[in-house]
């Protein structure tokens, strides 16, 4: 983590953020949105797992965080310096690409947060099974991807990994010799 920051640092920057520049209290409003749903999706409360048990809880638990997400969108649209200029979302190439996003990191976490469950639900697995299991199937996919990358190389021009990496390119572009 230490490379980064150096990293970081080295990096041209128009201008340095400064402390007071940083909207502090719209950073709590989102800690406290996204901690409430968190809760929220945790069982923590008292009682067997089912709806009639819970949802005191859970909606409860889901109001308050919408409660702090509007606090937030309201302070972010009346600050001088928001942490998320909410004006950019108006750009339908930006907001398609956030929308994208999300629904792909959505997407990824519910597979890796659904499959030990239906793994050990449905298949009748012990937590111990279920965990050697997706750690074999980790590093499976894994392997896997590290032998598609030298079999097909960067990008459509067929290079192999190792010289791609000397090469800037992107998976939809090809790959072009350094200057």
């Amino acid at each position: 983590m230490l490379w980064v920051a150096v990293i970081a640092g080295g990096l041209p920057s128009v201008r340095r953020t400064r402390l007071a520049d940083i909207d502090w209290l719209g950073g709590v409003l989102l800690l406290g949105a996204l901690a409430f749903l968190l809760l929220g999706l945790n069982h923590l409360h008292e009682g067997p797992e089912t709806f009639e048990a819970g949802a005191p809880y859970h909606l409860g638990m889901h109001l308050v965080a919408l409660a702090f997400l509007v606090a937030f969108v309201v302070r972010q649209l009346r600050t001088r310096r928001p942490l998320i200029k909410l004006s950019l979302l108006g750009n339908m190439r930006l907001s398609a690409g956030v929308i994208a996003n999300g629904i792909a990191h959505s997407s990824m976490l519910a597979t890796s947060l659904l499959i030990p469950f239906l793994i050990q639900r449905g298949r009748g697995y012990t937590p111990a099974q279920t965990q050697q299991l997706m750690l074999a199937m980790t590093m499976s996919l894994s392997a896997l991807s590290r032998l598609a990358e030298s079999r097909v190389g960067c990008g459509s021009s067929g290079a192999s990994a190792p010289s791609c990496h000397s090469r800037r390119c992107s998976p939809w572009s090809r790959c072009s010799a350094p200057d």
